[in-house]
């Protein structure tokens, strides 16, 4: 055996241009595979699915009172409840319903009134 032999088996061993390629294109799209699976289960989680409809159910705002203590209103079809939350239960405060033709009102200035009656109904309860 010559000197030459074990150069010419390592450089038969090493991976050409093309091999190089061909795995390289590999791998993006393992990578690409990848990010979509992930993009798809982060919809799924969310319960959006992969088609998009109106939800029935949204949380329209919230606003914490304290650190265990939060108010919401929730919109379900065309009625809306303001919520108020505590660590063991939920009690309805206030709940109405909007005309099916009627456009949504400003949620802010719909909360904020919401919150303000909610309050006063409270701090009259308390005297």
């Amino acid at each position: 055996m010559s000197a030459s032999a074990p150069a010419s088996a390592a450089a038969s061993l090493a991976p050409s241009g093309v091999d190089m390629l061909q795995y390289g294109a590999s791998f993006a799209l393992v990578v690409a595979l990848l990010v979509g699976l992930l993009w798809a289960l982060k919809r799924l989680q969310r319960g959006q699915g992969l088609r998009r409809h109106e939800k029935r159910l949204q949380v329209v705002e919230s606003m914490a009172l304290g650190a265990r203590h939060k108010v919401a209103l929730i919109r379900v079809d065309h009625r809306e409840v303001l919520v108020g939350i505590t660590a063991s239960q939920i009690n309805t405060l206030a709940s109405w319903v909007q005309p099916a033709g009627a456009p949504a009102p400003d949620a802010q200035a719909g909360f904020q009134a919401s919150l303000s009656q909610a309050r006063a109904a409270f701090e009259k309860g308390r005297d």
